[in-house]
């Protein structure tokens, strides 16, 4: 068997390294402006499912195309996000004055759902065409239907933050993981996750994406 054969097993494992590499790069660089990240969140899902799918793909064409598609989508969704985000924060430090443990138990269940939905939204864009609200919808039931999935997903996305809190070797090791390849090979593993769920709801609110 020849060493370059795109046969080889060799090839084709190192050939899907270089791609989710060249990914990863793409999707940390259009994170760099953050209000950008909810289109570079989606781009990146966009090109992963396609991964799954076998499909053939052109790692940089499809991210700025897909990038430009839900560009204007994706950011309004992800800016909600962020507001919602500082919001709840701003409560949770106002409450622990109070020591409202009560409201407290509340503000943290919302930002939990918040991340669940997070966590489906953005594949969601990719993958279909729907309104904003639709997007939110079905992100929320599918979350709550899938609930062991969505923890699973909820844990490897959660990781690139707990790096934050770690130092010494294990930072410096977590970081380079990220930066080189970990943001893609998490997308990669989600919408492993996310495939099959997709195929099973898939209905007339939810168009498949072209890309």
């Amino acid at each position: 068997m020849k060493l370059y054969s795109e046969n080889n097993e060799l090839y084709t494992v190192l050939n899907k390294l270089g791609d989710l590499v060249l990914l990863n790069v793409l999707f940390v660089v259009s994170c760099i402006p953050v209000i950008t990240i909810g289109a570079a969140l989606t781009s990146m899902y966009s090109v992963t499912n396609k991964m799954v799918q076998q499909e053939n793909i052109k790692i940089f064409s499809d991210y700025k195309n897909a990038f430009i598609k839900n560009f204007k989508q994706a950011t309004l969704i992800w800016i909600f996000i962020l507001v919602a985000i500082f919001i709840l924060i701003a409560d949770i430090q106002i409450l622990g004055v109070f020591q409202n443990s009560i409201l407290l138990g509340l503000i943290l269940g919302v930002i939990l759902l918040l991340f669940m939905i997070t966590s489906y939204i953005f594949p969601l864009i990719a993958c279909f065409y729907n309104t904003t609200f639709m997007y939110i919808k079905n992100a929320l039931i599918l979350a709550c239907l899938n609930i062991v999935k969505t923890l699973v997903i909820l844990v490897v996305n959660v990781l690139p933050f707990l790096v934050l809190f770690t130092d010494g070797i294990l930072a410096q090791f977590g970081y380079f993981i990220y930066l080189l390849i970990g943001f893609s090979a998490t997308s990669l593993l989600v919408m492993t996750l996310l495939a099959k769920v997709f195929r099973k709801y898939v209905n007339k609110e939810m168009q498949e994406k072209e890309n």
